[in-house]
């Protein structure tokens, strides 16, 4: 962190970086602060395999979900779920195709994959603010090596 802060006190305002819509070029003076060791570099990684040896053992889902209701729903069967006054009074009408699913991860893979967020480096994208807002991301080949991304 030392080494981002002394960087940032290099970076100009916004509005001075119309060039570039807002992307700032890094200067030797940045790489003379190191920055080049610890820019886009995970600095901070662990896997669930190390937070929890026994994830593996446990359902990834909530088991309390009525799956059949849900693919029913899915395929347009209104009637899944729903009494006929949840019908009637339902804010919108289940569309086929589209499903709400409140509660899909059990909260034991919740928690693991929130700890997971919490501990590691995730954040290597951004785009341009001028063009696109203050906007911070990853892509599924930087956050999600890890299997419980991939299996949930």
């Amino acid at each position: 962190i030392p080494i981002y802060e002394k960087v940032l006190a290099n970076i100009p305002p916004l509005d001075k970086l119309e060039k570039t819509k807002g992307l700032y070029a890094f200067t030797k003076e940045d790489y003379s602060l190191g920055i080049a060791d610890v820019y886009n570099k995970g600095l901070f990684m662990t896997t669930a395999d190390e937070l929890d040896p026994n994830w593996r053992q446990h359902e990834l889902l909530n088991e309390q979900l009525d799956f059949d209701a849900i693919q029913k729903e899915w395929f347009g069967d209104n009637a899944a779920g729903y009494s006929n006054e949840e019908m009637s009074t339902a804010a919108s009408s289940p569309i086929p195709g589209v499903v709400v699913i409140d509660n899909l991860l059990d909260q034991r893979t919740l928690s693991l994959i929130r700890e997971l967020l919490l501990k590691n480096t995730w954040w290597y994208q951004t785009k341009t603010p001028l063009e696109f807002g203050k906007y911070v991301g990853s892509y599924i080949d930087d956050v999600s090596s890890d299997c419980t991304f991939l299996k949930s």
